[in-house]
Order: C-alpha cells, then sequence, then structure tokens
C-alpha cells in the first residue's frame, strides 16, 4: 500500500508527463469517460449512452426530422414514387455517417449509389449514370479501404474503441494539385459526355458533376476536410440538372423528390465542412499538429525548458479546477 506522500509523487510525476504532451486538461464533464461513470454510479453503458447524446448536434437531429417529414410527404403525394423517396432515406443515414467520420456509411453508400443510377438511367442522365456506377462505386470501394487501414493505424499508437477516422488538411500545393486535377478531368468528361455518349442536355453542368464528384471522394477517402468543399459542388450541380430538367419537361413528382434529395446533401455537406474543420483544430491541438508545422527556433525551446521547470503543481487548485 502507497503512503500519501507517495501517491502524491506518482500523480505528480504523471501530471508532468502529460504537461509535455499537451494532455491534461481542465474539462472533464461529459468527454471524460470515469467522471460520467463516478457521477451516475452504473455500468459503463449509460455513460457511453450519455456521452454520444451529448455530443450529438440539434442540426443533425433537426435535418433528420425535417427531410424524413419532406419524404413521407412525397410518399403520400405519389406512392408510385416510392423508389426516389427510398433513395432519399437511404442517403440520409449514407451522409450522415460519413460526416461522423464512420466507415459504414460508405457501406450504406454503395447501396444508395446503386438505386441513383438505376433512377438517373430510367430519367436520361446518362452522365449521372456514369457517376453511379463507373466512378462513385470504385471510388467508395477506395475510400472503404482507405478509412479502414486508417482506423488500424489509429488503433495501434492509440488505446481507443472510437470507429471514427481522423481528419487531415491540405496544404498548398496539395490544393493546386487537385485544382489542376479537376480542370483535366472537367475536359475529358466533357469530350466523353459529348463524343462518346452523345449527350445533349446540361452537357456543361454534368461534366463539371463529373469532375468535381471525382475529386471530392477521393479527397474523402484521404480524410481532407475540404473534401466538403468539393462534394458541395457536386450535390448543387446536380441540383441544377434535375432543376433543368423540370423546366425543360415540366414539373413531376420525381424530380421534385431529387431536388428534396439535393437539398438535404447540400445543408449536410456544409454543416459537415465546418463540424470535419472543427474535428481537425481539436486534433491538430491535442497531438501537436498545428505546433509541429512552427518553425523551428531553438532560443525558444530553450526558454520553454526553463519555464517548465519552475512549473509548480498545486494539488489543491488543481483538484479543484478538475473535479
Amino acid at each position: 500500500m502507497k503512503s500519501v506522500e507517495e501517491s502524491h509523487k506518482y500523480i505528480y510525476n504523471r501530471y508532468k508527463v502529460n504537461l509535455i504532451r499537451a494532455s491534461t486538461t481542465g474539462n472533464l464533464g461529459f468527454s471524460n469517460h470515469h467522471h460520467v461513470l463516478e457521477t451516475y454510479k452504473t455500468d459503463k453503458l449509460r455513460p457511453t449512452l450519455v456521452k454520444k447524446l451529448a455530443r450529438e448536434s440539434k442540426f443533425t437531429i433537426v435535418w433528420f426530422i425535417v427531410f424524413f417529414l419532406a419524404g413521407i410527404t412525397l410518399l403520400i403525394v405519389d406512392p408510385l414514387n416510392w423508389l426516389n423517396v427510398l433513395d432519399l432515406f437511404i442517403v440520409m443515414v449514407n451522409i450522415c455517417l460519413v460526416t461522423k467520420r464512420n466507415v459504414l456509411g460508405i457501406y450504406v453508400g454503395l447501396l444508395e449509389v446503386s438505386l441513383y443510377g438505376v433512377i438517373c438511367f430510367f430519367s436520361g442522365f446518362y452522365g449521372e449514370v456514369i457517376n453511379a456506377f463507373a466512378l462513385y462505386a470504385p471510388l467508395y470501394i477506395y475510400e472503404i479501404i482507405s478509412w479502414t487501414a486508417s482506423l488500424k493505424k489509429q488503433k495501434k499508437y492509440e488505446s481507443s474503441s472510437e470507429n471514427e477516422v481522423a481528419v487531415t488538411k491540405l496544404t498548398k500545393k496539395q490544393y493546386v494539385k487537385y485544382i489542376l486535377a479537376l480542370v483535366g478531368i472537367f475536359v475529358g468528361s466533357y469530350l466523353l459526355l459529348k463524343y462518346v455518349i452523345k449527350q445533349e442536355s446540361v452537357l456543361v453542368i454534368s461534366a463539371i458533376s463529373m469532375a468535381v464528384s471525382i475529386i471530392g471522394e477521393i479527397m474523402i477517402a484521404k480524410r481532407y476536410m475540404e473534401s466538403y468543399i468539393f462534394l458541395y459542388l457536386a450535390e448543387f450541380t446536380g441540383l441544377l440538372i434535375w432543376v433543368f430538367s423540370m423546366i425543360e419537361t415540366g414539373f413531376t413528382t420525381e424530380g421534385l423528390s431529387m431536388v428534396v434529395y439535393y437539398m438535404a446533401t447540400i445543408s449536410n455537406d456544409i454543416y459537415g465542412y465546418f463540424l470535419w474543420k472543427d474535428v481537425y483544430k481539436k486534433v491538430a491541438r491535442k497531438y501537436g499538429v498545428i505546433f509541429s508545422k512552427r518553425k523551428l527556433k531553438i532560443n525558444k525551446i530553450i526558454k520553454l525548458k526553463k519555464q517548465y521547470k519552475s512549473l509548480k503543481w498545486n494539488r489543491e487548485v488543481d483538484m479543484l479546477k478538475n473535479s
């Protein structure tokens, strides 16, 4: 049995190590599992559920309610439009899970993209059909492989049971690389649709949709937070395709359901960008990513080392902050 003095010394040494690693925090609350467990005096399941509920955003709850009711309304107005409504519900689950950085969402996306491809085929949007089966499906498989490998690395170096992949950020050179790739893919998509597929309606918009979709999904596979900018552009061009279609052929419940579909995905893309950006900032601070990108100045490091040596731990103050 350790004495009180030895226990205090052990805590003090652990605090010094955590201070260096930047893992010491005064914010316990719902973010600390042991704190929740101690508060509720119960098994491990309830604290986990409490934590997840506390982290769930109001946007996600409202977003699900609004578009679920919109889908039910469309189904009541035109029961024969059930395939489009089903596609809407599946894509909601898909994009919500992907936004939460859960690899299960990509598996759901494989099912959804098949339904979307069928809908676009019967509507004559062959560029979108190519997007679905020739582009999205292989890219989703690539994303599954990439995210699964990333999760294995995370769990290897971190004692975490979370199935959420880490988020990264583009450098300036990567920005230029992806923009140049976007231009090249757009030109190739335009030529493919015009001379091979011989598509005439919304040709330019379809080519843009294909280009930004490819770049967006590749960036999602690599977990860049900026990927949602490209996904937003892809969904917006997809929305324009269906709006122009209704202008040319007249109003249909099928077209309206696809407009609702894209409104759901666009709103989620906007939310997803800010969510991933926030996640990146938190992880960057926690693991020193931001600090590591700064220019190395040895004089400042020596100064910091001296300041660290002069630090003194006040147990009463620290315990008061963390209580």
